[in-house]
């Protein structure tokens, strides 16, 4: 199997991380799924793993993502620190 993204000028990394910023970006904005879970769906270690990414991608904290999409924030817990 060969990789067509050369030809794109990408790296199978750089596709994959826009894969997992799509899909994350999705879970935040239609879900209220816990950060936990979310960061699990898209293949992240941890809460905080995710929290980087999202702050690397947008610039802002999940929870502000969530916000903007009119998502009421998690009660406090082990999931909802953004």
């Amino acid at each position: 199997m060969r990789w067509e993204g050369h030809s794109r000028g990408t790296t199978w990394r750089e596709e994959v991380e826009a894969v997992r910023q799509e899909h994350t970006m999705e879970l935040l904005r239609a879900t209220d799924l816990p950060l936990r879970s979310v960061a699990a769906r898209v293949g992240y270690s941890d809460m905080r793993a995710l929290r980087r990414a999202v702050r690397r991608w947008e610039g802002r904290a999940p929870r502000d993502i969530r916000s903007e999409a009119g998502l009421a924030t998690m009660p406090l817990g082990a999931d909802a620190v953004n």
